[in-house]
C-alpha cells in the first residue's frame, strides 16, 4: 500500500511523494528534518521465500546487507546514510540525486540519444561496477529508470532494491532482496530458481540499458528471445547510424549463455574504448574541409570562410575528443606504428592443446577485452586485463582442465579445453567483438 503524503517514518522522515514503485516495493522522495536536506528512501518488499524464516533472521540479513551498501563510497553511486525497519517493512535511506532518469531522457528521443553521449553515461556506470563487484556485490536491477543524469553530466546508479552479496567461491550466497528485475533487462539465470546470479548478470542488464538508449526502444525480454528468436532485432536493425564495434559490444553483453558475455565490468569497458575510439575516427574523417580557393582570391571574405570552417573542425574534434576522454594523440595526423597480432598455430594432437599468437606489427598491443573463441566448442577465453603482446612477441594459450589464469608473459593457461574437437576453429576478436584473426586444425575446416 502507497504511503501517504506527510507520513512520518522512524520518528524522522516526512514522505513528500512516491518515485516509483514495482514489485519488490517503492521509493519515495522525503525531507529529513535532522540534517535538513532532502533522501530517497527505498521501500523493500522481502521475497515469498523469506516467509520460511524468523523474523529474527529477517532482520538481521536486511541489517548486515544495508551496513554493505552503506560502506560503499563512488562517485557514481548515491550514499546509504540510513537504514531502518517498521510495521514489518525494511527501508533504506539514500541521497536524493538531482536530475533525468536515462528513462525519461530516451522517452524523450524516440529515435535513440547520441552515440557519443551514451558511451560516455557507459564509461561512468561501468566504472560503478567494477567498484562494486570488487566489493562482491551484484546490483540485479540495471536498467534506465534506476539511472540518474544531475544537471551537470554525472551519471548515478541509484535504487539497490535487488543488490546481494556474491561471494564467487559459493555462489549459493543468500539474500532477502530477491527478485526477477524488469524482463527486458533481466538475464535468464535472474529467472531460474536454481541458478545464481554474478558479475554477468550485471552485464547483462547493462548491455540491455545500452540497447535501449541507443535504439529508442527497450529489447524483448529473454523468455520471449528463448520462445522466438527472430523477434530479436539487433540494435542496427533499429538504428542504422550506430556505430558496428558498438553493435558487437552490446550483443556480447546480451548474449543468452553466460559463458560469451563480458566477464567482468573490466572486460567490457576495455571493449567500449575501443568503440569510443572508433567514433571519434569517424568524426573526424568526415570533418568537410573547403575546397582550395584560386590563387588570385577576388575576395578576402572567401580566404576568411575558409578559415573559419577549419577552426569549426578543429574545434568540433576537440569537443568530441573532450567528451569521449580519448588522448588528443587520436586528433593528430600523424602516422603511428601499429600491432598486427595474428593465430600462428592451433596445435591438433597434443595434451593439453594449445595455440600461438604473434603479433607481426611495430607497435605493442594491449589485449586488455580481447577474447579467443572457439566455434565447435562454444567456449571463449578471455585475456587478462592489462596483458600486452610487445612487437614481434609470441604467447602460447595452453587449454586443459584444472589450470590458473596467472601466467608469465609468455604462457596464457585456459582454464577450460577450449579447442578440444576436430574441425575446430580458433578465432582472435578484439575487444569491440571484431574479427582479428582466425585459424583451424590444419585444413580440417
Amino acid at each position: 500500500m502507497e504511503l501517504p503524503t506527510g507520513q512520518i517514518l522512524n520518528n524522522r522522515y516526512q514522505v513528500i511523494r512516491l518515485l516509483g514503485a514495482g514489485g519488490m516495493g517503492a521509493v519515495y522522495y522525503a525531507r529529513d528534518p535532522v540534517l535538513n536536506r532532502q533522501v530517497a528512501i527505498k521501500q523493500l518488499q522481502a521475497e515469498p521465500i523469506t516467509g520460511q524464516l524468523t523474523a529474527e533472521r529477517i532482520q538481521a540479513q536486511f541489517q548486515r546487507e544495508a551496513q554493505i551498501l552503506a560502506s560503499l563510497h563512488h562517485p557514481n553511486l548515491p550514499r546509504v546514510t540510513d537504514y531502518f525497519s517498521e510495521n514489518k517493512r525494511h527501508y533504506l535511506v539514500m541521497d536524493y540525486i538531482e536530475g533525468q532518469t536515462l528513462q525519461e531522457l530516451v522517452q524523450a528521443n524516440a529515435q535513440g540519444l547520441a552515440e557519443a553521449q551514451v558511451l560516455d553515461w557507459a564509461d561512468q556506470l561501468l566504472s560503478a561496477l567494477e567498484y562494486i563487484h570488487a566489493h562482491q556485490l551484484i546490483h540485479r536491477d540495471i536498467k534506465p529508470a534506476n539511472i540518474r543524469r544531475t544537471p551537470d553530466g554525472r551519471i548515478f546508479l541509484v535504487y539497490f532494491g535487488l543488490v546481494k552479496s556474491y561471494n564467487p567461491n559459493d555462489p549459493r550466497t543468500t539474500t532477502m532482496m530477491h527478485g526477477l528485475g524488469t524482463p527486458e533487462y533481466s538475464p535468464p539465470e535472474q529467472y531460474d530458481p536454481a541458478a545464481h546470479t554474478d558479475e554477468r548478470s550485471d552485464i547483462y542488464s547493462l548491455g540491455a540499458t545500452l540497447y535501449h538508449l541507443l535504439t529508442g526502444q527497450a529489447p524483448i525480454s529473454v523468455t520471449r528471445r528463448t520462445s522466438d528468436p527472430a523477434a530479436f532485432r539487433t540494435p542496427r536493425a533499429t538504428n542504422a547510424h550506430l556505430s558496428p564495434d558498438m553493435e558487437r559490444v552490446i550483443l556480447r553483453a546480451m548474449e543468452l549463455e553466460r559463458g560469451k558475455r563480458f566477464a567482468s565490468a573490466q572486460d567490457m569497458r576495455a571493449a567500449l574504448l575501443t568503440a569510443r575510439q572508433a567514433v571519434l575516427g569517424d568524426f573526424i574523417r568526415t570533418v568537410a574541409l573547403p575546397p582550395a580557393l584560386p590563387r588570385r582570391a577576388k575576395s578576402a571574405r572567401l580566404i576568411t570562410a575558409g578559415v573559419v570552417l577549419i577552426m569549426l573542425a578543429l574545434a568540433g574534434a576537440a569537443f568530441v575528443a573532450t567528451q569521449l576522454r580519448t588522448p588528443a594523440a587520436l586528433l593528430t595526423a600523424t602516422q603511428v606504428p601499429l600491432a598486427d597480432v595474428q593465430i600462428t598455430l592451433l596445435s591438433s594432437n597434443t595434451t593439453p592443446e594449445y595455440l600461438l599468437l604473434q603479433n607481426q606489427g611495430d607497435a605493442a598491443q594491449d589485449m586488455s577485452g580481447w577474447y579467443l573463441e572457439s566455434t565447435v566448442g562454444l567456449q571463449t577465453f578471455n585475456f587478462p586485463i592489462g596483458f600486452v603482446l610487445s612487437p614481434g612477441g609470441v604467447v602460447r594459450i595452453e587449454s586443459y582442465r584444472g589450470a590458473k589464469n596467472n601466467p608469465p608473459q609468455t604462457l596464457v593457461w585456459s582454464t577450460d579445453a577450449v579447442w578440444n574437437n576436430s574441425g575446430d576453429k580458433a578465432i582472435l576478436r578484439n575487444a569491440a567483438g571484431a574479427v582479428m584473426s582466425s585459424q583451424c586444425y590444419g585444413d580440417q575446416c
